[in-house]
């Protein structure tokens, strides 16, 4: 079946035939530009070259996979002086230069990768009449620029493995929000005090006992309150345990033998207490 039109906006383009197969279609346009602007010299020219062919993939239709076979100029440069003689029509509203892919596809996809992971956003990819590779995804998710995120008033510094047992960085953690702010490469007390003095208004910083971290801290935010975290605490409490117990395990051992009776002894009398009276005898006739 074929048709001339379609059921979504494709502007700035004449559509010349949409052709309807059972698994996808394929719609043919043309642009209507008939002048650009030199991407290197921004001249504005209307002398055309020749016509310049793209395929991109777009967002499915009612269970179908859609490709576009789009028309564009390719335009002559008319300053002589600049080094770019011929250049093809920029179309970044429906597909961006050198894309597969339209980009109402690519911001879909991106949604895919966030809300799951590589590997099963390309096995919903298939479902979805978009199929991408686990690789394409990755690649999507990096190129997604990082919001800012307003300085934390309490921060968070722990270490995070960039290569178990090798290499390490330093991961920074807005801890009224529940959320990481900034990833740092190195674990050092530079890194971390050029990030404070970068990001100033830091109030209280919760980290471990590392030198490097006290460094940096103290250094970069001087007038921020420094507090052990909970989790470093609760280890250095059970380290001091374990030291205590192998230092003095032998005294322990003994004091407990000599308290154990009296609490036997206690356990004793407290059940004989509760235990109800046994029941009196009638006497016999």
């Amino acid at each position: 079946m074929t048709s001339d039109t379609i059921p979504f906006e494709l502007s700035g383009f004449i559509i010349d035939t949409v052709q309807e197969q059972e698994d996808h279609l394929t719609i043919r346009a043309r642009s209507t530009t008939t002048q650009a602007k030199c991407p290197d010299c921004d001249m504005v020219t209307q002398r055309i070259h020749s016509p310049h062919h793209r395929q991109p993939h777009d967002l499915p239709n009612s269970g179908r996979s859609v490709r576009l076979y789009l028309e564009v100029p390719r335009f002559w440069c008319v300053n002589e002086q600049c080094p770019r003689c011929t250049f093809v029509e920029r179309i970044p509203a429906v597909v961006p230069l050198h894309a597969q892919r339209t980009q109402r596809v690519t911001d879909t996809l991106k949604s895919v990768i966030l809300e799951t992971s590589a590997e099963a956003g390309a096995r919903l990819s298939k479902h979805l009449r978009m199929t991408v590779s686990a690789d394409t995804l990755l690649r999507i998710a990096r190129a997604i620029p990082l919001g800012k995120h307003a300085t934390p008033r309490v921060l968070g510094v722990d270490d995070w493995a960039l290569k178990k047992g090798q290499r390490y960085g330093t991961i920074l953690v807005d801890l009224e929000r529940h959320c990481p702010v900034d990833l740092l490469p190195e674990r050092s007390a530079d890194a971390l005090e050029q990030w404070l003095k970068d990001h100033p208004g830091v109030e209280v910083i919760s980290r471990d006992r590392g030198d490097e971290y006290i460094q940096g801290a103290s250094r970069g935010a001087p007038e921020a309150l420094q507090l052990a975290d909970r989790w470093h605490l609760l280890k250095n409490w059970n380290e001091a345990l374990q030291r205590m117990w192998n230092r003095h395990g032998k005294v322990l051992r003994q004091a407990t033998k000599h308290v154990q009776p009296d609490l036997e002894t206690t356990e004793t009398d407290e059940q004989a207490a509760h235990e109800p009276d046994p029941p009196e005898e009638e006497p016999s006739h």
